[in-house]
């Protein structure tokens, strides 16, 4: 099992969780197993982050992982596609104008489709 790279740690964790959970006993691999899957889930960079802090159960690395991904959110540097750092309060001005920019674009590019629209059913 991986970690999805759109998946929060939290998500991931749950869905790893139930994993573990669906598994009958008889065939339910030891602990020591489940935490080196669980480590081995991640991507180069987060899984050595993980392993320098030697977690000795599932939980531990658990609870280590979703520190890290809260860390990496709060330093605007998460790994999850399309996340971006909101703007900060002395930024807002600049956010405003960036949203105003993206709104002329698609007032332009649905104007452009309704024109291409128009042209293309004419010919027909």
């Amino acid at each position: 099992m991986k970690k999805n790279e759109n998946e929060t740690m939290e998500e991931f964790n749950k869905r790893f969780n139930e994993l573990v959970k669906s598994m009958p006993t008889t065939v339910k691999p030891p602990d020591e197993f489940l935490l080196c899957s669980y480590l081995d889930s991640f991507g180069v960079d987060t899984a050595y982050e993980l392993r320098r802090k030697e977690p000795t159960t599932l939980g531990v690395a658990q609870t280590e992982a979703l520190k890290m991904e809260r860390a990496r959110k709060q330093s605007g540097k998460s790994e999850i596609p399309g996340f971006t750092r909101g703007p900060s309060k002395s930024n807002d001005s600049k956010g405003k104008a960036k949203e105003d920019t993206t709104q002329d674009s698609i007032k332009e590019l649905t104007q452009l489709i309704k024109s291409m629209e128009a042209n293309h059913t004419k010919e027909m």
